[in-house]
C-alpha cells in the first residue's frame, strides 16, 4: 500500500515484491470526474519501496518489470494536490479567511481549471457563495461542513441527513465508507462466505447493505464471533464504530439533530443523492451506464451487490479504472429526487 510504502518500517522485512504499479486517484476538471487508477509508479516510488525490505538487516526487493520499463518511469511522483479533486482544500481555504484561492500561493500552483471547478463544486453543494469573480466566503451550511474531517460531498449529507431525519443512519453508513472492506472471502471458503454474504444484500444497492451489516453488528453488540462466522472483520467494524462515535460528537457539538428513519431507506438514499448528485450514472440501451455530468461510459463494478442487475437510475461515491471505468458501492435512487437546478 501507499502507507506502507513510505510510512511504515515492519520488523523482520526482509523480502519486497514490487509490482510496479499504484492505485492513485486521478481529477479531470474538465469533465468533473474523479477515479481511482491504476498507474505506473515513479522511480522515486520504486526506490521506497526496495527500501522497505532490510530496513533492520539485509533484504532483496523483486521487481515485476524489466530495466527497459523502470527508465521510462518517471523521476517523481506528481504531487497529490496537481492530481485530485481540491474542493476539500478549498473549502479550508475559505473558512481560514482566504476569500481569494485562485492567487493564493501554493507551494505546487494547481492548474486555474482545477481551482474553479473546486470552487463551482462548492457553490453547488452551498458550502461557498460568491463574492465577486474572484472572491468566496462560507456559507452557514459551509461553516457546519468544515468541522467534519470528510470530503465535502460526504459532509453536505452529513448535515442533510439532520433535516432528512436519517443521520443515524448517514452516520453509519460513512463511517463504514472510511475503512477498509469489511467483507473478508477466505481462499477455501470462496463458495460459503458468499452465501453468507447473500443474507445482507439490498436491492437499493451497495450502502444500503453496508447499513444492514452495521445494524446486524450492533445488535449482535460487536461480538467477535458473529464477524467471523459472518466473514466480517470485526477489526474494520471496530474502526467503524471509532469513526462513528468521532463524527457523531462532531454532529452534536454542531446542534444538528439525530434521528433514525428506520426502516425507511429511501430516506436515506434521497439523502445520499443531496451530497452525490455528481455522481449520477443513467442505463443506456446497450446495457452500459453513462454519467450525466462528463457523458462518461461506466459499468457497475463486479463486486456490487447490483452487479447482476439494471437499475436505470443510480449513484456512486468512486470510479475506478482498470479494464472498463467501474462504479463503487452503488446505490439505486430516482432521478427525480435530484433537484433540476443542481443537475
Amino acid at each position: 500500500t501507499n502507507v506502507a510504502e513510505t510510512s511504515v518500517t515492519i520488523p523482520g522485512i526482509k523480502y519486497v515484491i514490487d509490482s510496479g504499479k499504484v492505485k492513485c486517484r486521478v481529477y479531470k476538471p474538465g469533465e468533473a470526474f474523479e477515479m481511482l487508477k491504476v498507474m505506473k509508479i515513479s522511480k522515486a516510488q520504486a526506490a521506497q519501496r526496495a527500501g522497505r525490505a532490510g530496513r533492520e538487516t539485509s533484504g532483496n526487493c523483486y521487481r515485476l518489470y524489466t530495466e527497459e520499463e523502470y527508465k521510462k518511469f518517471d523521476d517523481h511522483t506528481v504531487p497529490e494536490i496537481l492530481r485530485c479533486n481540491l474542493s476539500s482544500v478549498l473549502l479550508h481555504l475559505t473558512a481560514l479567511g482566504i476569500k481569494n484561492c485562485i492567487d493564493f500561493d501554493f507551494m505546487d500552483k494547481p492548474s486555474i481549471e482545477s481551482i474553479k471547478s473546486g470552487l463551482s463544486f462548492l457553490e453547488e453543494l452551498q458550502a461557498l457563495q460568491k463574492i465577486n469573480d474572484f472572491q468566496f466566503e462560507l456559507t452557514t451550511l459551509g461553516k457546519q461542513m468544515v468541522n467534519f474531517p470528510l470530503e465535502p460531498q460526504f459532509s453536505r449529507i452529513l448535515v442533510a441527513s439532520s433535516e432528512m431525519g436519517c443521520s443515524e443512519e448517514i452516520l453509519s453508513i460513512i463511517s463504514l465508507l472510511y475503512v477498509e472492506k469489511i467483507f473478508f472471502v477466505p481462499q477455501f471458503k470462496k463458495e460459503v462466505a458468499t452465501e453468507v454474504h447473500k443474507k445482507f444484500v439490498s436491492s437499493e444497492g451497495d450502502l444500503i447493505m453496508l447499513l444492514k451489516v452495521f445494524r446486524a453488528f450492533k445488535a449482535n453488540n460487536g461480538n467477535m464471533q458473529w464477524a467471523n462466522d459472518n466473514f466480517i472483520s470485526h477489526r474494520e467494524m471496530k474502526t467503524a464504530l471509532q469513526v462513528r462515535q468521532q463524527l457523531s460528537s462532531l454532529f452534536q457539538k454542531q446542534g444538528l439533530n439525530k434521528q433514525s428513519c428506520g426502516n425507511n431507506t429511501e430516506a436515506v438514499r434521497k439523502c445520499l443523492a443531496v451530497g452525490l448528485f455528481k455522481n449520477i450514472a443513467v442505463l443506456q440501451k446497450d446495457g452500459f451506464y453513462k454519467t450525466i455530468h462528463s457523458q462518461k461510459e461506466v459499468y457497475i463494478h463486479p463486486s456490487s451487490c447490483l452487479f447482476n442487475s439494471k437499475p436505470e437510475v443510480v449513484i456512486y461515491t468512486d470510479l475506478i479504472q482498470t479494464t472498463k471505468c467501474y462504479m463503487k458501492n452503488v446505490s439505486v435512487i430516482d432521478l427525480g429526487w435530484v433537484n433540476q437546478e443542481i443537475r
